[in-house]
């Protein structure tokens, strides 16, 4: 079950990537596609801490040993959801 979800948020954002990457080159970045996105974005980043707090809260997952490796999971996730809020608010200047 925990593969499907994984595999699916990856795909998720794959799709996240290509739709952004369409819009800058094509340079149809409308203000309203544009808050769409980064609105997009902060729910899969939301999303994306939640189930990685999730699956190291689990027993046995990680090791004990493993703090670092988890520490960076979250660390990634919260930069890309203060990355897509930058973004949200900066597009407004």
């Amino acid at each position: 079950m925990f593969k499907g979800i994984i595999i699916a948020i990856f795909a998720a954002c794959f799709l996240q990537l290509i739709v952004c990457m369409t819009l800058i080159f094509s340079g149809f970045i409308a203000s309203g596609w544009w808050i769409f996105y980064c609105i997009l974005g902060i729910i899969i980043a939301s999303l994306l801490i939640y189930l990685d707090l999730f699956i190291i809260m689990l027993a046995g997952k990680y090791a004990m040993d493993e703090y670092i490796y988890c520490a960076i999971l979250l660390y990634i996730d919260i930069m890309r959801l203060l990355l897509y809020i930058l973004m949200l608010f900066g597009k407004a200047k």
